[in-house]
């Protein structure tokens, strides 16, 4: 019986599975890349937004008011949305063509 024809199939199945599992690989990677991004641009937007609010409240404070003004979540949802390059649409955020 000739085992050649057999031998080239596993090596196409070899073949075949490592390029899986590199592709799998790859995607992970990326993935991970793309959510890291969206952290990291999510922290600066946050550490700024709360900058903001510390310096309105402390000028209040300072200026004597006891009351301060209603902190905008509008305000943080522009921010955030322009900075991850997003549209606001409604309720809904997409992805801005460019």
């Amino acid at each position: 019986m000739n085992k050649k024809g057999l031998t080239q199939v596993q090596n196409a199945v070899m073949v075949l599975a490592i390029a899986l599992v590199l592709s799998a690989v790859l995607l992970y990677a990326r993935f991970t890349t793309i959510l890291q991004r969206c952290q990291d641009n999510a922290q600066m937007v946050l550490d700024s937004y709360v900058i903001t609010n510390a310096k309105r409240i402390y000028n209040s404070i300072k200026n004597g008011k006891d009351e301060i003004d209603a902190i905008g979540l509008e305000e943080y949802k522009s921010d955030i949305s322009d900075q991850m390059g997003l549209d606001i649409s409604g309720r809904n955020l997409y992805n801005r063509k460019n």
